[in-house]
């Protein structure tokens, strides 16, 4: 059974922050914003309890990046609807696996992310169409 969370985090240790994050078991909305502490393999370890997520923010969350960002859509699938990766080192790899599996995705963030550029892009939305419907049919032509 799900219990609201009404933690405070007086305490700026990432470390401490996230160790607290899976005691929230019915957290749906999560902004890391600006943390430059967390690390792709500490959040990563956390997302994968926090399926209930339904916004997450992770701007400025500079050493986050695909590993994490796999996990979160492994964990969350279509209940995911707001995402800011806006600062972050996530790249078309992690993208993609976000846009094939949260197919409700309504708001996705992208500002000032290194190596995003039009051919990048264009590469994304092709690849997570491909991915989307290969998680369907087993199938993609390229």
């Amino acid at each position: 059974r799900s219990t609201p969370c009404e933690h405070s985090f007086p305490t700026r240790r990432s470390s401490d922050l996230l160790s607290r994050v899976p005691d929230c078991s019915a957290l749906a909305d999560l902004d890391l914003a600006s943390n430059t502490m967390i690390t792709d393999n500490m959040l990563k370890a956390v997302l994968p309890k926090l399926g209930g997520l339904r916004r997450i923010v992770l701007r400025g969350c500079t050493k986050v990046g695909d590993a994490s960002i796999i996990a979160l859509s492994v964990a969350t699938g279509p209940r995911l609807k707001d995402v800011n990766l806006s600062m972050t080192a996530v790249t078309i790899k992690g993208l993609t696996s976000l846009l094939a599996r949260c197919s409700a995705l309504e708001v996705l963030k992208l500002a000032n992310v290194q190596g995003l550029n039009e051919k990048a892009i264009t590469k994304l939305v092709d690849d997570a169409t491909c991915a989307s419907s290969s998680l369907y049919e087993h199938t993609c032509i390229s």
